[in-house]
């Protein structure tokens, strides 16, 4: 509310005999309404008529990314469970215009990259998440702790980012230097939200992506401390696959709150590509991230 229209509205509203506020006709009627002439209100109205369709274009296309991206991440991780193994794939990973015709070609199986001189990349192989990771509980501090200190990672960080660094972490905890040694999160761990009251959410996972600064984590999250070979990004989508939910969720435990454990998630079996096949499917998902936040960019500057 600017201040014309406060000015405007003040003395309109009174207060009645309980305190509530009311309004009235008299009132209103009373005071000038400051317009502008007939040529500038069509004026007006005609670019904030533009200014509506762009949004509504800018949310359009939004809406079209994550379909997109949906469709994608369907195909290529459905890779290893395919007949043909996936001979239908890309072979560049930057080109969208090919990775929409192959995602869009009505091809029924699944979607896969090639190496840069045209060759198949070796078939995904079964990897247990015990054997990539070894998992460790949170932090479990006194309420007289947070709010200062160190960064630390709760599991509304896990559910509210695609991926976690520092800048994006809320809350903070006072603990000491060694204590945060001992729980501290690097780049490329892996954070699961270890309870919850509903079996949907427990054991979602997100990976942090800070190379410069390390954080804590929470009681209520288990770490995924980065034992084995694997490229972060790739991990994080590959976590969020339905396959993966499915493992978790299946195994987690409880009556009013469903929790899961380090050995339930030690136990989990999923498949890899190979390193440089993990990273060109990381680099292309990004790319369509990147393009998803410039339309949320782009849609914020019109709308404030």
């Amino acid at each position: 509310m600017n201040a014309n229209t406060n000015r405007y509205l003040r003395p309109l509203v009174k207060k009645g005999a309980k305190n509530d506020m009311k309004i009235n006709n008299a009132y209103v009627l009373h005071y000038p309404i400051y317009a502008p002439s007939i040529p500038e209100q069509k004026r007006i109205a005609s670019f904030f008529t533009v200014l509506d369709k762009k949004i509504a274009q800018l949310r359009e296309k939004k809406t079209l990314l994550e379909e997109y991206k949906k469709g994608v991440m369907q195909k290529l991780f459905a890779a290893p469970h395919c007949p043909n193994h996936g001979l239908d794939g890309l072979k560049n990973f930057t080109n969208d215009e090919a990775g929409q015709k192959s995602v869009s070609s009505g091809n029924p199986c699944c979607l896969r990259f090639r190496q840069d001189n045209g060759k198949e990349y070796p078939k995904w192989e079964k990897r247990k998440l015990g054997e990539l990771l070894e998992f460790k509980n949170g932090i479990n501090a006194s309420k007289e702790q947070y709010g200062s200190g160190y960064k630390f990672i709760n599991v509304l960080d896990i559910l509210n980012n695609n991926f976690i660094t520092n800048d994006k972490i809320i809350g903070k905890v006072d603990i000491s230097e060694t204590v945060f040694t001992k729980y501290s999160v690097k780049y490329g761990d892996v954070l699961f939200q270890r309870s919850s009251e509903t079996r949907e959410e427990v054991g979602i996972a997100n990976v942090y992506l800070d190379k410069d600064k390390s954080a804590t984590f929470g009681g209520f999250v288990i770490r995924g401390r980065k034992i084995g070979e694997y490229e972060p990004t790739f991990f994080n989508s590959l976590l969020k696959t339905d396959l993966a939910r499915e493992q978790i969720t299946s195994k987690s435990g409880g009556s009013t709150r469903y929790n899961v454990g380090q050995d339930v998630l030690s136990s989990v079996i999923l498949n890899f590509p190979s390193l440089p096949e993990q990273t060109k499917i990381a680099n292309f998902l990004s790319s369509i991230d990147d393009k998803n936040k410039r339309a949320d960019q782009k849609q914020l500057s019109l709308t404030f």
